[in-house]
């Protein structure tokens, strides 16, 4: 007789940068995770004033002994037990990365050995390293990471600098995010989300101004084997803070049954129906049913990243036309601040988006030229 499958419950325990105006961190994790169901329970690394992308930012930084204080507290009252999901982004000295090592390792060992317990708190990493090529933590928080932070790791979700800082693979082609994400595999995840990669060429089945978002899963029931696909989301001029915090964040909710029913098969690509393509909303599966695929997810976190940056780009440039040149840059950097409160709908159901384009791969063993059949799925 099988036994049914404990669900995880639905409350994130999310660790990372709290902003008073703005979205990044913690401000652009939680509304979207609540929208899609879950309770955050928000652990801040910094109290600030606004990004730091401003001109000037203010505020207080949490240490890595007042953040197990603030743990053993939560400890102590036994507010941790109905944690299902971990969520970590950035943080910024080696004291508090090291203390967030402690206490996932706590909570995953302290549910494990209660018999009765619901599976595992499932730990979703944003190792929040840097971008555009450059790093903007101490370059001391890489070891940690590698060494005691993403073995722990259920899904890690680097943008295209941290993978590379991470792995030390320059990512060129396709070939290249393969092996990154092999290397990250090794390590533990069993899913890895490259939330962005910008190619060099055209050369990798891809526009020139597309980004795109590369997903791994490595099968549990076959060595050596993995489930991979990419979309191609159509780049969209300027640069918004906050996008890599609101993806791992939707990562999270819509991933969260993939380890739970343990589907091992690729099922078909979903596609939306004609009314929903008229209408420009999608059915919400997430709860309803449990052979939504990886690919099926990968599509719903493009749309709803393209549809959040597209409605924040045509915000800002309204805003930019009746704006004094001599405070344009100040302005562009508030303008650009994410339209997430106005893009609820886009997050609750995501869109149908033309102009995405999927691409995946059958199980790959070994295989460094599996490349050759990936197919677009339109």
């Amino acid at each position: 007789m099988t036994s049914k499958i404990k669900s995880r419950p639905r409350r994130v325990l999310s660790i990372q940068s709290h902003v008073v105006s703005g979205y990044v961190g913690n401000k652009a994790a939680t509304f979207p995770l609540q929208i899609l169901g879950f309770d955050v329970d928000p652990l801040n690394s910094v109290h600030f004033s606004n990004h730091t992308g401003h001109s000037d930012f203010s505020g207080q930084i949490l240490n890595g002994e007042e953040l197990k204080e603030i743990f053993d507290s939560l400890k102590k009252n036994e507010l941790l037990h109905g944690i299902g999901h971990i969520l970590t982004g950035y943080v910024g000295s080696a004291s508090f990365l090291k203390n967030v090592g402690c206490i996932i390792k706590t909570m995953k060992e302290s549910c494990a050995q209660k018999v009765d317990e619901k599976p595992l708190p499932r730990y979703i990493c944003d190792p929040v390293l840097g971008d555009g090529g450059k790093l903007y933590v101490p370059p001391e928080l890489i070891k940690i990471y590698l060494e005691d932070i993403i073995p722990l790791a259920d899904v890690v979700t680097p943008n295209q600098t941290e993978v590379e800082f991470l792995t030390k693979i320059k990512i060129r082609n396709l070939d290249d995010a393969v092996l990154a994400c092999k290397k990250l595999h090794s390590m533990g995840p069993e899913l890895v989300v490259i939330t962005s990669i910008e190619f060099p060429d055209s050369m990798n089945n891809c526009e020139e101004n597309d980004v795109v978002l590369f997903g791994s899963r490595r099968m549990k029931m076959k060595k050596d084997s993995y489930e991979i696909y990419k979309v191609n989301i159509p780049k969209i001029p300027g640069r918004y803070t906050g996008t890599g915090d609101l993806c791992a964040a939707l990562l999270l909710a819509h991933t969260s049954h993939l380890m739970e029913h343990q589907n091992e098969n690729i099922g078909p690509v979903h596609k939306p129906s004609e009314d929903a393509k008229s209408t420009g909303t999608t059915t919400d599966t997430r709860q309803t049913d449990p052979n939504v695929t990886l690919a099926d997810i990968l599509q719903n976190v493009a749309a709803t990243m393209f549809s959040v940056i597209k409605r924040t780009y045509d915000f800002s440039c309204l805003a930019h036309s009746k704006e004094d040149i001599y405070e344009k840059k100040k302005f562009v950097i508030k303008s650009n601040e994410l339209r997430l409160i106005q893009s609820k709908g886009d997050i609750e159901h995501p869109p149908s988006v033309a102009s995405l384009k999927l691409a995946s791969t059958s199980f790959v063993k070994n295989d460094s030229s599996h490349f050759r059949s990936m197919r677009i799925c339109e």
